[in-house]
Order: C-alpha cells, then structure tokens, then sequence
C-alpha cells in the first residue's frame, strides 16, 4: 500500500539560517507543507529564510517566507496563505469591499462552514475568522487553507485546489493499518486488511470543504447516527444530509481525521483493531484511532 498526498508544494531552506533556529524552522514547515499537500493539489516551491530584524515573520507572493521573532506551525500556515496571494496582491484589494472579501467561491466556503450570514472579515493583509493571526486561533487549521484555496481561485490565480479530493479514494487507519471498507451484507462501516475491488473503494464527492464517501461496491454512503463517544456509523443510502458529510482535519505527515458536519465526532475505530470490527465516532483528537491517509 502506498501513501500519496494530493498536492507537491515543497520548500527550500535558506543555508544561511542560523542553526538555532534551524531545527523549529524546519519542523514548522515540514508541518504546513504536509498539512496543505493532504487538503489540496497544492504546487511550486516556497524559499524559507529568517532575518533577526524580523518582528514576527512575513511572506511574499510566490516569493519567500522570512521567520523573525514569530517560528512555530501556526505562524507557517499564516504565512504560507500570504505566500499563495492572500493579502499579496493587487488581485486581493480588489476583492475587498468595507473590510470584507467579496469573492463569490469565498463567501460560498465561509457560510458552508459558519451559516448563511456568516462572512469573511479583511483588512489590511489578513483575513479573519480562520486566519490563524494569533496564537489562541489554532484551530480549524484546515478551514484556513480551504478558504486560501477559495480566495487564489477568486483572484484568477489558480483553481480551487482542495476540490482535488473528489475522486476514487482508498483510506488506511493509522493505528490498526486495515483499510476503511463496507462489507455489502453489513450496516457498518469496517476495516481488514488491503485487498482489491470495490469494496474498499470510496467515490469522494467534495462540496464547500465538506466531503461525502460512497462505497464503491455498493454505493451506501457513510453516515453518523448520533454525537458523542461510541456512537455508531451506518451504511445508508445517499440522503443529502449534514450527516453523511465529513471534514477533512490535517494531524501531520499526511494524517487526516474525518469529522463529521452535523456531529461534529470523528470516525474511529476505538481500539478494536480486528479485521471487520465496525468504525464507530469519537469525539475528535488526535488518537491514531481515529487517523486516516489516501492509499494507492
């Protein structure tokens, strides 16, 4: 079984940068990189400096990334959204209008995600809520490169990338290693070990940050039957409900947790790593239970 990302955007350190700083540097990047390569068909190649004069850390479209006083995973991800032309460019200012983006593939996202009156705030460089502009807003961090993605599509600078989900998927947990599968006779979803055909083969449909996974030998969707821990999946036909759309959430080197939209509790296996033992909810962490990647 081979693991594969969506996206190849990569960096390259600066050999200048100081060797005390080198290490957190790198550790932040290798964590944005990986984490926007997993939501999207990410490109290009981003040069990673640091200067001392540095207040915090800043970011030039397609350009560089300079570290300062400011170097840790949330910092990168902040920067990196300026590095694809958020706040960068001339094609940003013209898409806000009274301290709000206007673009429509933007406004689209940010009321899938926070209701129909919901909008995005910007001013001067930044965007905000999802911006990742202060430490205490670390979360949700896939709602930040969803909504990078909507607004370099609305400045004509690129598609909208995290859209590349959409596809023939197959998805391996990260703690029992099987692959996420749906037995026809069965109501629940399950894991075993590789095998091929449809079965475990998943037709990811993506819609405003939100995905759905309809099993490829039957087509039963993946649906949440209540929140909390323990709560059981089904296997139902396609309804159109909240409940049967997922979140993809980024932990790292590929990693994914996949959060349900109207629960909010994310698929897990809770520990019963047997072959054919039904994936249940759990309230979302970062447990490799509850960990999935894109497998070959």
């Amino acid at each position: 079984m081979e693991p594969y990302a969506l996206g190849t955007l990569g960096y390259t350190l600066d050999p200048g940068i100081p060797g005390d700083k080198l290490e957190a540097i790198r550790e932040a990047m290798d964590f944005a990189i990986s984490h926007t390569n997993t939501l999207g068909a990410f490109s290009g190649n981003v040069y990673v400096t640091y200067g001392a004069g540095t207040p915090t850390a800043d970011a030039s479209y397609r350009g560089q990334i300079r570290f300062g006083g400011s170097i840790g995973r949330r910092v990168a991800l902040h920067e990196l959204a300026h590095w694809f032309g958020s706040g960068t460019t001339d094609e940003w200012d013209r898409l806000v209008r009274d301290g709000r983006f206007i673009g429509t593939r933007t406004v689209t996202r940010i009321t899938a995600f926070d209701g129909p009156s919901a909008y995005l705030n910007a001013g001067g460089y930044h965007f905000w809520p999802y911006g990742l502009n202060y430490d205490n807003e670390f979360s949700d961090t896939q709602r930040n490169t969803q909504l990078v993605s909507t607004q370099v599509a609305d400045m004509g600078l690129g598609q909208d990338v995290t859209a590349a989900i959409a596809g023939t998927r197959r998805f391996q947990n990260r703690s029992s290693r099987h692959v996420l599968q749906s037995v026809v006779s069965a109501g629940y979803p399950s894991e075993a070990a590789s095998v091929t055909g449809g079965t475990q083969e998943w037709r990811v449909t993506f819609a405003d940050g939100f995905i759905t996974l309809a099993n490829g030998a039957d087509g039963r969707m993946i649906k949440a039957t209540a929140s909390g821990d323990n709560a059981a999946a089904m296997m139902a036909t396609a309804d159109g409900s909240t409940a049967q759309q997922w979140e993809m959430m980024p932990t790292g080197d590929g990693w994914f947790l996949l959060r349900n939209r109207a629960t909010r509790n994310c698929l897990d296996n809770i520990g019963d790593l047997a072959a054919g033992a039904p994936v249940r909810l759990w309230g979302c962490g970062w447990h490799p239970n509850q960990q999935w990647r894109l497998i070959r």
